[in-house]
C-alpha cells in the first residue's frame, strides 16, 4: 500500500471516497485530515482526522482519535486550511479520482 496520501482520493471498503487535504507531523506520528466526497466526487460537509499507523510493514489509517489529540489537531488543521485556502482548493479541482 503506498503510504503518500497527501492530495490523493481513497476509497473505503464501503465505497466511501474520502480525499486527503492536509498532512501533521506531531511528535513523531502522522495525522491526515479527509474530506468526504459526495456522489459527484465533490466535496461534501464530513470530515475526518486519520492517524497512520504502521504495523508489520503495513499501513493503516486509523479514525479513532482520543478527544484531546483530537481537539489539538483541529486547530492545527484549521490554522493550515486558513494559511493555504486556495492552494487546498486548487490541489482539490486538480486531483484525478
Amino acid at each position: 500500500m503506498n503510504d503518500n496520501y497527501l492530495n490523493k482520493t481513497l476509497t473505503l471498503s464501503n465505497n466511501e471516497k474520502w480525499y486527503i487535504c492536509d498532512e501533521t507531523n506531531q511528535n513523531g506520528d502522522i495525522y491526515y485530515l479527509a474530506v468526504k466526497l459526495d456522489e459527484n466526487n465533490e466535496v461534501g460537509d464530513e470530515s475526518k482526522i486519520y492517524k497512520r499507523v504502521q504495523k508489520d510493514n503495513r499501513v493503516f489509517l486509523d479514525d479513532k482519535i482520543d478527544e484531546n489529540t483530537f481537539k489539538y489537531l483541529t486547530a492545527i488543521f484549521i490554522t493550515d486550511l486558513n494559511n493555504n485556502y486556495d492552494k487546498v482548493l486548487s490541489d482539490l479541482n486538480n486531483e484525478e479520482v
